[in-house]
């Protein structure tokens, strides 16, 4: 039996972005008190103190962030860390009148797609997951999510016993995980908002974005990867189902 970890966080989620992202590491919990006490090395050796995010990426701290993500991407060659992430187009779905009008609730269902479908595949039967989401301050409640994978474990996969044994909202600032998978997040973000081709864009953040989008074979980390691909860095794009009594009230 293997004990699993999650951290997922949102990102791009006020306008003008119009597509509006998730995303989440998994990795086994042992590995990631490893990952972290070599990060916090990592961290000594260059003196940084301050929190590891997409937004501080900038001219002086390139060389540091570069480093960083390469060694982050090489973990997840070797299947050490699985990254996911899921965008969407913020036109298809009217947030005020759906998910009970809270942003929050929606960011929860869309946590729940991408590990029932992206990171539970990477799981085996006996293994657990405990799941660490950004806290912020969302009014959604943790053990919903919670007792909604459970549910979708056994509906999916037949799994009889709950696997998911703690939904924790943790700030991503005192995580080591939860800053790797801001950096990550924080570029497909870049790319599929198309913030990459902006005039005055960051070319520290070009660079570490193309060096991403480089490392797993994809011209752009706006591109879909296969639906079927069940491994090491997924980008997926969900698409909403239109209701029938909505579509119902569309005229010709």
């Amino acid at each position: 039996m293997v004990a699993w970890q999650c951290y997922c966080d949102e990102t791009c989620t006020s306008k003008p972005d119009k597509y509006p992202c998730v995303g989440g590491l998994l990795i086994r919990r042992d590995d990631a008190k490893h990952l972290a006490d070599l990060l916090l090395s990592w961290r000594t050796y260059w003196d940084i103190q301050g929190e590891l995010k997409w937004t501080r990426v900038s001219l002086g701290r390139y060389d540091r962030y570069q480093e960083f993500v390469d060694g982050l991407l090489s973990r997840i060659k070797q299947q050490t860390v699985v990254f996911a992430s899921i965008y969407f187009d913020r036109r298809d779905i009217d947030i005020k009148n759906r998910n009970k009008g809270c942003a929050e609730e929606l960011y929860r269902k869309l946590f729940y797609q991408m590990i029932l479908h992206k990171f539970v595949p990477q799981m085996e039967p006996g293994d657990t997951l405990a799941v660490f989401p950004d806290d912020s301050q969302s009014p959604a409640d943790p053990v919903d999510l919670q007792r909604a994978l459970n549910n979708g474990l056994r509906s999916r996969f037949g799994w009889t016993r709950n696997r998911i044994t703690s939904v924790q909202a943790v700030d991503s600032k005192k995580t080591q995980m939860g800053q790797a998978n801001d950096i990550l997040l924080g570029a497909v973000g870049f790319h599929v908002n198309g913030k990459h081709e902006r005039k005055g864009a960051a070319k520290p953040k070009i660079k570490i974005a193309s060096s991403i989008a480089d490392a797993i074979g994809v011209a752009s980390l706006a591109e879909e990867t296969p639906r079927e691909n069940k491994g090491d860095f997924s980008v997926w794009r969900f698409r909403f189902h239109q209701p029938a009594h909505e579509k119902r009230r569309i005229k010709p």
